[in-house]
């Protein structure tokens, strides 16, 4: 019997996998899903199985590790001849794995007469494997955790159609990623002459196999009424995705009932728990347009967000109708149905600029404007932005003169498209600017460093908002010949802000008394106590690290108030009015939360539903403006969903630290981590601008656990890697 070491070129021994799968199943509505604990089910009794289990075909190289594989279930199984002849055939998409082998493994428990009589008629050597022969467990192994990974972890359609769309990527990060020789190079650059050997065509290729015993259990091996071989699996999608929406009738009341169970997906804890519910709800009124780009923002794959998002937007213009387009344009926003719609096209569009898409971009942004002159959405900074890029200065001269204002966003938009056009006072609008947010001309001149993450929220003349500023045009001031060092000259000749904040009336401190009021005469005992913790907390927080927001100006009258207000209880809450609230929910939740209090995760997720409900009432007493309470309540409602998550994810990670054994290293790293993939039963961890490092950690800490949380670690790294020794709490992105 030959080993695997004794194979000396690509195409001599081949490798046949036919493996059910343990963990992941197709559920009665078609969805893909994943169990944790193992379902053993034996190949020879398939068919007595309840569940509709995945089924892994895999044709593998023994010299190169090239391979090519398809994906059934034990409802609906490939015939074994189908297989290995698209396998083998020359012609097909997945080019990278052709040709007939010398030899074939083929294990006994898919071994027939009939298959090993027609492989040698083909001039192909079947053997079954023995005891020391290479079983194909990392094959499989390998090709499950990548299904998990890009169709359960980074797509948010599971469903068996999903798998054929990601096939390509699945090649390339089995064959090519990790850092490896890439294995298809390996096949091609290792065939010696004759090889490959093409396989004969389908019509002939079955003639060589005699029909298989009736009698012997044994997986199918014809397709008799096939023209051709195919693996390509039928995984039927649901309505909702798969019909045109135009021949799906329409019901108001059953567009109002999925929108009802679209709240509950907002609200679940776990992404597949989101996913059920959303899917639960498009099942019920495939028009439920909110649902869609649910979808889309969870997918990481640009084609599924795209097709997402355009059938969000589809299903808004047929369940708004045209008349209510007629009626109600200009003012879109402001007619509560229609922002669904909205939603979506502002998702559509930024997808569609991420992927080079631009002049669809800009059309959408146009249509919005039209549609909603008011533009709550912010729509018209961001034309302004994809405008410069594309040098469209005569377009950002009309939309400034359509929806010009005052802000930072606006003006400094404008002054370079002047100074590049020519036309136009762009010293002037420079100056107008610079009153506007004084902190830009840092962020652009690379003075200040602008941060990888821009800030979640922002307030007129903060550095926030020149952080974001400048991250959106950065590279466009940079390629404008001249620019910068004329925004030099200018910002040398500006005397800067001179202002002196007073004390605010009201100030925080009397607003958030205010609140608790409102809310005690509609809240039962237990929950009011949660609410009142949450606003101490608050408080805390803003009196802590409120001065980390201010502007120099704000910094010295709050310096001024407390050394001489005389009031020992002089505080930022009794100084500052309500505006400065929204400036610390970030960090309130994301931070403090997290490091400075100690709580039952009842009251993590009741902070957060609290601070929702104080952005709306800030919003309708007229202390915040509307867009600022909609960034507010996202935050909150985001910290709502993840510190309790967080926080099992932390207690995960003490345990399994605590319980691990000592292991010693010849290097170790401690500092801030974040997480930059997440695989089942591994996490990929970054510290700055160094390479991230594979972690090995059970399956529960992987499946809490998200791209972009961050901890403290000390990592050791022995000869099979790196182990967390020590870890801090989770700290969730926000």
């Amino acid at each position: 019997m030959a080993k695997v070491s004794d194979v000396q070129f690509a195409n001599e021994t081949h490798q046949l996998l036919v493996s059910i799968s343990r963990h992941l199943y197709i559920t009665g509505d078609g969805v893909l899903k994943y169990q944790d604990k193992r379902m053993e089910v034996d190949l020879g009794k398939y068919r007595s199985s309840r569940r509709e289990h995945l089924v892994y075909y895999i044709l593998n190289d023994l010299f190169s590790g090239n391979f090519i594989f398809g994906v059934a279930t034990t409802k609906k199984m490939l015939p074994l001849l189908d297989f290995l002849h698209y396998a083998w055939k020359k012609d097909k998409a997945e080019a990278h794995f052709w040709g007939l082998p010398q030899k074939l493994s083929v294990p006994r428990r898919l071994s027939s007469p009939a298959l090993l009589d027609g492989l040698q008629k083909l001039g192909v050597e079947p053997f079954h494997p023995s005891s020391g022969f290479t079983s194909g467990i990392h094959a499989v192994k390998s090709l499950e955790d990548s299904i998990c990974y890009f169709v359960l972890r980074l797509s948010s359609l599971h469903f068996g159609d999903t798998i054929q769309r990601c096939k390509n990527l699945l090649y390339n990060y089995i064959l090519k990623g990790h850092n490896r020789e890439n294995r298809t190079v390996i096949w091609r650059s290792s065939l010696i002459p004759g090889e490959p050997r093409e396989v004969p065509d389908y019509a002939r290729f079955k003639t060589l196999f005699p029909p298989a015993d009736k009698d012997k259990p044994a997986l199918p091996l014809h397709n008799p009424g096939a023209a051709d071989s195919s693996i390509e699996t039928k995984w039927p999608l649901p309505d909702f995705l798969a019909c045109p929406l135009e021949g799906i009738e329409f019901s108001r009341e059953k567009l109002d009932q999925a929108d009802e169970l679209l709240y509950a997906a907002y609200d679940a804890r776990y992404s597949d728990q989101m996913l059920q519910k959303t899917y639960k709800a498009l099942r019920c009124s495939p028009y439920c347009t909110d649902a869609y780009s649910l979808l889309a923002a969870k997918s990481e794959h640009f084609d599924e967000k795209i097709a997402l998002y355009r059938r969000a937007v589809r299903a808004g213009e047929l369940s708004l109708g045209e008349l209510f387009f007629k009626r109600n344009e200009g003012h879109f926003w402001g007619v509560i149905e229609s922002r669904p719609y909205m939603r979506a096209l502002h998702g559509l569009a930024d997808t569609l600029w991420e992927q080079g898409y631009r002049e669809e971009t800009l059309e959408i942004f146009q249509k919005m404007l039209r549609l909603n002159h008011s533009d709550n959405q912010g729509i018209r900074y961001l034309l302004g932005f994809r405008l410069l890029d594309e040098n469209s200065y005569g377009e950002v001269e009309k939309l400034f003169r359509d929806h010009g204002e005052e802000s930072c966003f606006m003006l400094y938009s404008l002054a370079l498209s002047r100074f590049c056009s020519g036309i136009g006072d762009a010293g002037g609008v420079l100056r107008r600017a610079l009153q506007a947010n004084k902190h830009v001309p840092a962020y652009l001149l690379g003075e200040e460093e602008v941060p990888y993450r821009q800030p979640d929220s922002y307030s007129h003349g903060s550095k926030e908002e020149a952080v974001i500023y400048a991250a959106e045009t950065a590279a466009a001031w940079r390629e404008a010949d001249g620019a910068l060092e004329w925004l030099q000259r200018i910002v040398s000749g500006f005397p800067g802000e001179k202002v002196n904040p007073g004390k605010a009336d009201p100030c925080i401190l009397q607003v958030l008394q205010d609140f608790l009021a409102e809310q005690a005469a509609r809240l039962g005992e237990q929950t009011l106590d949660k609410y009142e913790m949450a606003i101490e907390l608050l408080k805390t927080c803003l009196d802590s690290y409120g001065h980390q927001y201010l502007d120099d100006t704000e910094k010295r009258a709050l310096d001024r108030y407390l050394e001489t207000d005389g009031d020992e209880r002089a505080s930022f809450c009794r100084f500052f009015g309500p505006a400065k609230i929204p400036d610390i929910i970030v960090e309130f939740l994301g931070y403090f939360m997290v490091r400075k209090v100690i709580c039952d995760r009842d009251q993590l997720r009741t902070t957060g539903t609290a601070l929702k409900r104080l952005a709306g009432w800030l919003a309708g007493e007229g202390y915040i403006k509307p867009d600022v309470a909609e960034d507010m309540i996202a935050t909150a409602t985001q910290g709502s969903r993840e510190l309790p998550d967080a926080d099992e994810l932390s207690d995960a990670l003490y345990d399994f630290v605590n319980s691990s054994p000592p292991v010693e290293g010849d290097e170790e790293i401690e500092d801030l981590f974040e997480v930059v993939k997440v695989e089942p039963g591994r996490l990929y961890l970054q510290a700055g601008s160094e390479e991230p490092v594979a972690v090995d950690v059970p399956r529960r800490i992987s499946e809490l656990c998200r791209v972009g949380w961050m901890f403290y670690l000390l990592l050791v790294k022995t000869k099979k890697g790196w182990h967390i020794i020590e870890t801090s709490r989770a700290y969730p992105q926000l």
